[in-house]
């Protein structure tokens, strides 16, 4: 295996973990995929355990500089909170549930040390928005009554169920453009 075929085994693990959980991945649904032999696998990862750290650290690596990006912008929070919304929007056009959702559905099947990375993905998932509603608030683009904490939970709330429902009734367009119009309406 050449050693870029490292990160092919981490990706294509991810996206078993995306479409089918944790518990569903094998190294040999990998092996098969990338057509190589389940001890090339394994010579990068001895136990799954492993391998699940090294996705949740490929996730928290690419969702990470995806939210500091977003919030390093110079432009307004309700243009910041847009940016964010298309990454939710990139998992409904490829139809795949939010990597996060996937962990948290099996988040009590979960080995320790992958339920604390799990929580890190929460949190900078979930700080990150409340950094941009904060900014809203502060510069009266957004209204709203909660703590910015308990709106941005909110929001992700709805966005990641948004991403699910959009698979049957493709309105994810319909619930971002509403959660927009909420926080933007000076009557809350």
């Amino acid at each position: 295996m050449k050693k870029s075929r490292k990160d092919d085994v981490i990706k294509t693990a991810n996206c078993i973990i995306r479409k089918a959980g944790y518990s569903n991945l094998s190294f040999s649904q990998i092996a098969t995929t990338l057509g190589v032999t389940r001890e090339n696998v394994h010579h990068y990862f001895r136990k799954k355990e492993a391998l699940g750290n090294a996705c949740l650290d490929a996730m928290y690596d690419d969702l990470g500089g995806k939210f500091e990006d977003i919030v390093s912008l110079d432009i307004n929070a309700d243009k910041k909170l847009l940016e964010y919304f298309k990454i939710y929007k990139t998992q409904q056009d490829e139809r795949e549930d939010c990597p996060i959702v996937a962990l948290l559905a099996e988040y009590d099947l979960l080995p320790d040390s992958m339920k604390e990375q799990v929580k890190k993905l929460v949190t900078i998932e979930h700080t990150n928005m409340e950094k941009i509603l904060q900014e809203g608030k502060e510069n009266d683009i957004f209204f709203f009554e909660q703590s910015a904490q308990t709106k941005a939970l909110m929001i992700i709330t709805l966005l990641k169920g948004a991403v699910s429902y959009s698979k049957i009734y493709n309105n994810f367009k319909d619930v971002s453009t509403s959660i927009m119009d909420e926080l933007q309406s000076s009557k809350n």
